[in-house]
């Protein structure tokens, strides 16, 4: 379950979503090594959203990045990949809030960093990681893993892939981070409700199928089958699924996250500050007197005294006067 703890890091700004997934001719050294391999999944995705976040073309700051692996597809075939969620913006060595370079200057804009440039980053930290740990001996390798010319087929025809980096819709207030972190953060490969029939020899069961616009249809498996794909995404004891870096990490939070706070209401003051003069300049030229220059004796500078609550009517009697 979703702790007061993990919500109270999160910041008042909008959060994006993003997915980084592994090639499917990986899952063979998954299968053999999933605590190295899924490793190095969340290093190779922090890695590149860090390297962009810290890039002054991008955002010039320290961002935070809250990552939950997923590793099954809807028909539990081994799947991979670890969803991101970062907000709009981080905090840099003055202690300032920074927007990310392309969106507006209230932060509101829907992009955050170019996904073929973290397609890139992504693929080849992967790749140059993975290949020292081939050659370094830290794997267990499959009988029948290539060597040789065919092993560097085998890499020539990862890099030439086109790695998978998915960036959804901006979640649209911190409500939903909450909601999809507390739904998504411990899920398990299957739930009860999609399993649709057992029988002494089979197990049938409804999942999406994405190619065909995600319609619901049904899937019936033998027994050993189901039971084979299950057991893929159990993961190695004491495996952590949810991890968290940057200003959230366990290194920094207690620091980062109050400065990040006082930074955003630093920022927002003078967001409505600017706003503020903006609309009374404007005035100003439209009417030819300061906004809050009295009408009439053309000298006095009007303040506000009170507010009426818009839920009912305005009182009979005057107000009373302030010294």
């Amino acid at each position: 379950m979703f702790s007061i703890e993990q919500e109270e890091l999160l910041l008042p700004v909008a959060y994006y979503h993003m997915v980084f997934t592994l090639p499917h001719e990986l899952n063979v050294l998954c299968i053999s090594n999933p605590k190295i391999m899924y490793g190095l999944l969340f290093e190779a995705a922090w890695h590149t959203l860090n390297t962009l976040a810290r890039d002054d073309k991008w955002l010039g700051a320290k961002t935070a990045v809250t990552m939950v692996l997923h590793t099954w597809s809807q028909s539990l075939q081994l799947h991979p990949h670890v969803h991101c969620i970062v907000p709009n913006g981080g905090l840099d060595k003055a202690g300032n809030w920074q927007y990310p370079r392309k969106s507006g200057a209230d932060g509101q804009g829907r992009f955050l960093f170019p996904v073929a440039a973290m397609k890139k980053l992504y693929r080849g930290y992967f790749m140059a990681q993975l290949k020292a740990k081939i050659e370094a001996g830290e794997l267990d390798l499959p009988a029948d893993f290539p060597s040789g010319k065919a092993y560097k087929s085998w890499k020539n025809t990862l890099y030439e892939k086109d790695w998978v980096v998915y960036t959804k819709q901006p979640f649209s207030g911190v409500k939903k981070v909450v909601d999809y972190l507390a739904r998504y953060s411990h899920r398990v490969a299957i739930t009860n409700h999609r399993i649709k029939n057992i029988s002494d020899t089979e197990v049938t069961f409804e999942y999406k199928d994405y190619k065909d616009g995600a319609k619901k249809k049904q899937m019936t498996l033998k027994g050993e089958e189901f039971l084979r794909r299950f057991c893929l995404h159990i993961l190695p004891k004491g495996f952590r699924k949810v991890r968290k870096y940057g200003l959230v990490s366990n290194a920094s939070k207690k620091t980062d996250i109050p400065k990040a706070r006082k930074a955003l209401g630093m920022r927002l003051q003078a967001e409505l500050s600017n706003s503020k003069e903006r609309k009374a300049k404007a005035l100003a030229r439209l009417f030819g007197n300061e906004v809050n220059q009295c009408p009439y004796c053309k000298s006095g500078k009007m303040q506000t005294i009170g507010i009426l609550p818009p839920e009912r009517a305005p009182p009979m009697k005057p107000m009373p006067s302030q010294a």
